[in-house]
Parts: structure tokens; sequence; C-alpha cells
């Protein structure tokens, strides 16, 4: 009886086993529109880089003194990372915000040492113009 009681422990632990190995997935990298992509992967290179100049040349009028402000801060985050890569991407519906209004939201995303670093940056254009950076948020 006691070889019995240890035989359905040992199973049911077999059982679990599976269960423990499947956890939580890495969100995979996505493909982006191509404007979108060349907007937002330029803003994290110039960041990255240190180079505010090229980063400020991508952003909104309304949002350069965010830029300003928070430059180093962001910058000192990004350069001793790998490259972030695009994980989600959200797009709001035409005419949402105005009539002729296009806004999309993507998350970038790297893991170094056990911790991801993510940058959420928010895009936008008017009309069928270049996307510009209207927002942005890098944390870890």
């Amino acid at each position: 009886m006691v070889y019995f009681r240890h035989y359905v422990g040992l199973f049911s632990l077999l059982l679990f086993l599976p269960l423990l190995a499947c956890g939580p997935k890495e969100p995979a990298v996505i493909t982006l529109p191509d404007d979108v992509a060349k907007v937002a992967g330029d803003f994290l290179l110039h960041v990255k880089a240190g180079d505010e100049a090229k980063a400020a040349s991508i952003v909104l009028a309304s949002a350069q003194d965010e830029l300003h402000e928070s430059f180093a801060r962001d910058h000192a985050k990004l350069k001793a990372l790998p490259l972030l890569t695009p994980r989600f991407i959200t797009k709001k519906p035409r005419h949402m915000i105005g009539p002729e209004d296009t806004e999309y939201t993507v998350i970038y995303a790297a893991k170094q040492k056990g911790q991801w670093t993510t940058a959420e940056l928010r895009l936008y254009r008017l009309r069928d113009e270049a996307f510009e950076i209207d927002h942005w948020q890098i944390s870890n």
C-alpha cells in the first residue's frame, strides 16, 4: 500500500512537470508596416547612439521639450542594451482622432540578464505625410 501511494505521487509529479516547462512564453518579434518601422526604428537607434538632433528630426514639434528633458535618461537606458525589437502594435482606426489622422502605438522590447526593457512609441501622421514620434516611454 505504501508503494502504491508513492507511485501515485510520482505519477502526479510526472504529469505536472510538462506544465512547468510550458511557462509564459516570450512575445514574438513582429513585422511592422515599412513606414512605421522606419520612423520608430530610426528613433530608437538615434536615442541609443546619443544623437539628440537626429532623434528630434522625427519627433513632433509639440514633443520637442519632452525629448530634450528625457533624452539623457533614455539614452542611458538604451546604450548598453541589445537592439530592441518590435513585439506589439496597435492602430487607431482612421478618423477616430480626426478625419485625416493616423496613429500607431508600437512596443519594442529586449531582454538582458533576465530583465526586460521596453520602449512604447506612439507615431502620428496627418493625411499621408511622414510619421512622426508623438510620445514615447522607455522603461525597464
